[in-house]
């Protein structure tokens, strides 16, 4: 049960370290036990490749005259994480400073690229890996918020394009960026994707690094932009699950909400991969569900969606 939970929200490398403290002959499931080992080096492996195809992503861009970071992924993991090879990483995601049209252009002269949003765009660098190379970090539904947003971002994008990860050939934004990067993500997770206990536990790293002046500052920065709602859930899974004194949180957490929250992670899973398909394209269309909970949000997504896919058919053309 606890390996399929852990696959299920894709922390199977750092849930490892847990099974390591049990006496050999307590151990009750040795079979179990030694294909979690197994699962946790192979994650090990691929976080080297990660490691080389983000030192290799970065050399591409900046032969075509463009600055980048890594987000999330092995840049938070080298950044933050005690032990980076643990923690399991998907795609490669990386912010690109530029003209959104300039970008793509360049791009599409050596590489196919695909999925072309206004955030960002899929890009085969390689052939068993995708890049998502982001114009703007993440967006929101509710277009007053996103500007907001977009404009703290731009604020942070000169640090975070010279944040040099120590002994890494590339950079990756530090922890102030971070706590309100983060939090936007997973909230476009919790109303598209499902959330799963990697996100929380990135954020959990995260809050470890910030001072209580950045926490403070972070706090004011996510009410500011429409987020303290989605910060009082994340704040109530990290003292429930991750033993995160109050004091150290960002915000004080919100039991009823974190609930809710807490109930979606454990049911759904990271990307969901706790529902079948039909119950994932069900969420997807359903979004009334989260209306008390993030009223603004669930308001604007159909006039956003409306409104990206009149815009998307609209750059195509210009391409």
């Amino acid at each position: 049960m606890l390996y399929n939970e852990a696959k299920k929200q894709t922390i199977l490398g750092v849930t490892y370290k847990a099974l390591e403290t049990i006496p050999a002959e307590q151990m009750t499931a040795p079979d179990i036990a030694a294909k979690w080992k197994n699962k946790k080096e192979k994650i090990a492996i691929m976080g080297e490749v990660y490691e080389d195809h983000n030192r290799r992503t970065n050399k591409l861009l900046a032969e075509r005259g463009f600055r980048c970071c890594i987000l999330k992924g092995q840049g938070l993991a080298t950044r933050f994480y005690p032990e980076p090879s643990l923690r399991q990483s998907g795609d490669i995601d990386v912010w690109v400073e530029g003209n959104r049209r300039e970008i793509v252009r360049k791009l599409l002269k050596g590489f196919p690229v695909r999925h072309i949003y206004y955030h960002e765009c899929k890009v085969g660098f390689f052939p068993h890996l995708t890049t998502e190379v982001h114009f703007l970090p993440v967006r929101m539904y509710n277009p007053f918020n996103s500007c907001k947003l977009q404009k703290y971002f731009e604020s942070c994008k000169e640090e975070s394009m010279r944040a040099k990860v120590p002994g890494r050939e590339y950079c990756a934004p530090e922890a102030p960026f971070n706590a309100v990067y983060l939090m936007g993500h997973i909230l476009r997770h919790a109303l598209n994707g499902g959330v799963g206990l990697r996100h929380i536990w990135d954020y959990y790293y995260v809050l470890k690094a910030l001072t209580p002046a950045q926490k403070k500052e972070a706090c004011k920065e996510l009410t500011r932009l429409g987020m303290k709602g989605i910060s009082q859930e994340v704040m109530y899974v990290l003292g429930y699950l991750f033993a995160l004194p109050k004091d150290e949180m960002l915000i004080s957490p919100n039991e009823r909400r974190g609930k809710k929250l807490l109930a979606d992670i454990l049911r759904e899973g990271n990307f969901g991969m706790g529902l079948d398909a039909k119950e994932r394209k069900k969420r997807r269309n359903k979004k009334i569900h989260f209306l008390r909970r993030f009223p603004s949000e669930v308001l604007w997504a159909l006039p956003s969606r409306l409104w990206h896919h009149c815009w998307r058919r609209a750059f195509k053309l210009t391409l």
